[in-house]
């Protein structure tokens, strides 16, 4: 019987575009809780909760249940869901994704274009950062360039890049085709 081979740890984390929204909505100290859980877990100082015959695992923080999937050298933090109402949180991380977390798991799965968010730039979002230009600078494209690229006005850009601002539908279309990003990506 072949078993899959023990992961390499550090893992790098990478985020499903809806676990990065959902972790940029927590409030702050919450969200630096799931964080470092994660960023235990990757270092391989905390284990998840692996469903049985599933792939994916889950982790206790913050209140939340933290659903991930570790993939060859990274950890792919699918889905963030609420504990249960009562649920003693020691408890919660002991136990494995349950059925009804499986089945948003699996419609998930079926719904997944697969694009995820590096935690570089869902960092670069929880301390304040507009996540256009996060995602430029690990692009390595200067403002000139997108702007010429994307056919937008670099002055709109830069004011684009500040936080709180919010790009046109047709623009973060503009936006992510250039930087290769769906628009779901420009926008949590």
């Amino acid at each position: 019987m072949n078993m899959p081979a023990a992961p390499q740890f550090p893992l790098t984390l990478m985020y499903a575009v809806p676990a990065a929204a959902a972790l940029a909505a927590l409030a702050p100290a919450a969200a630096a809780a799931v964080q470092a859980a994660l960023t235990d877990v990757a270092a391989g100082r905390r284990p998840l909760a692996m469903a049985p015959g599933r792939r994916e695992g889950v982790l206790a923080a913050a209140g939340r249940r933290v659903l991930c999937q570790p993939h060859g050298a990274r950890l792919m933090v699918l889905l963030l869901a609420e504990a249960p109402a009562g649920d003693d949180p020691a408890m919660s991380m002991a136990m494995p994704p349950d059925a009804a977390e499986c089945e948003r798991l699996d419609a998930f799965h079926a719904a997944d274009d697969g694009f995820r968010v590096p935690e570089s730039v869902l960092v670069r979002r929880l301390e304040g950062q507009s996540l256009l230009r996060a995602w430029r600078e690990l692009r390595g494209l200067p403002l000139p360039r997108l702007a010429t690229a994307a056919d937008l006005d670099a002055a709109l850009l830069q004011r684009l890049e500040r936080p709180g601002q919010r790009a046109s539908a047709r623009q973060a279309h503009a936006i992510g085709e250039v930087l290769g990003v769906p628009v779901d990506a420009l926008r949590f």
